[in-house]
């Protein structure tokens, strides 16, 4: 069964979709994690390339259908993206350190969200990161299982948030409250999760950093990972055309720990895994086909 089509299944059938998980907020004041996100973000198109996209749009394969529905404010961005890592990133690394405080409910100090990811800490930084907040909670996910039993799901990428700015403090205290949606929380629980590279926040072009995300969760740590290149289009959720989509893969070959190429007789974008796991694992395969009996 498809990852999409178990995670929604598990998300209905389980008794505490309905419950509060936790009463108080965890405290993401951890100033040294990697970058997390879950599968489900790296997976599908949930995120626009482009900035002010306000149109439905939607993502089908053979056994479901997602539809993603803007808000008023429109669809989230790559960029709107950080603020889910840096909820993910912080709740796993509390997890790592033993932490008893975990909750799908973070209070967040905005200025350590808005250095870790090399923006300003101007007024328009603050007022920038409301509009992503605001992206991401009104935009509407729903994703249809085509099989029998259909099943409809829906959510947001943000459940709920807060912004507290208490001015009449010495220090104009800001923090911010934010709710993940049960779906993330499901992933969290079953380590559906992966870690980005840490140089993931210098990739600048937001197509690149989507087929970064694409090769991360598809090719994972194998050698070799092959896709036709109109499918890997449809992932990204690109709005240029196909041929310009092309032209951006064949000028981008290289990104963290991947570099790709494509095979114009087939129609594909092949990745490579350049790290050094993928040798090890290649080296690992070797040594067991040669021990397997012929």
């Amino acid at each position: 069964m498809d990852f999409v089509e178990t995670l929604v299944n598990e998300l209905i059938r389980a008794e505490s979709a309905q419950q509060t998980r936790h009463h108080d907020h965890f405290k993401a004041d951890i100033h040294e994690t990697n970058f997390k996100l879950d599968l489900l973000s790296l997976k599908l198109p949930l995120f626009s390339i482009e900035g002010g996209n306000k149109r439905q749009t939607q993502y089908q394969t053979s056994d479901y259908c997602v539809q993603i529905r803007p808000g008023l404010s429109g669809q989230p961005t790559i960029k709107d993206k950080e603020l889910l890592i840096f909820c993910i990133s912080q709740l796993v690394e509390g997890r790592n350190r033993g932490r008893k405080d975990l909750s799908n409910k973070l209070r967040i100090v905005p200025y350590h969200f808005l250095t870790m990811f090399r923006r300003g800490t101007r007024g328009q930084d603050y007022t920038g990161l409301l509009e992503a907040l605001k992206r991401l909670k009104e935009t509407t996910i729903t994703i249809n299982l085509k099989k029998t039993p259909k099943i409809f799901h829906s959510f947001s990428l943000v459940q709920a948030w807060s912004y507290v700015h208490d001015m009449e403090e010495a220090e104009q205290r800001r923090y911010l409250e934010v709710e993940l949606p049960e779906i993330t929380i499901k992933q969290l629980e079953k380590n559906q999760i992966l870690t980005l590279a840490s140089s993931y926040i210098d990739i600048r072009s937001p197509t690149e950093r989507r087929i970064y995300e694409i090769a991360r969760s598809y090719c994972g740590k194998s050698p070799e990972w092959k896709i036709g290149i109109q499918n890997l289009y449809m992932k990204t959720g690109c709005d240029s055309s196909l041929k310009k989509f092309k032209w951006r893969l064949k000028s981008c070959s290289n990104f963290p720990g991947y570099r790709s190429s494509i095979d114009e007789g087939k129609g594909q974008a092949v990745f490579k895994n350049t790290s050094t796991n993928a040798g090890v694992s290649s080296i690992k395969q070797l040594k067991k086909l040669l021990r397997t009996p012929r």
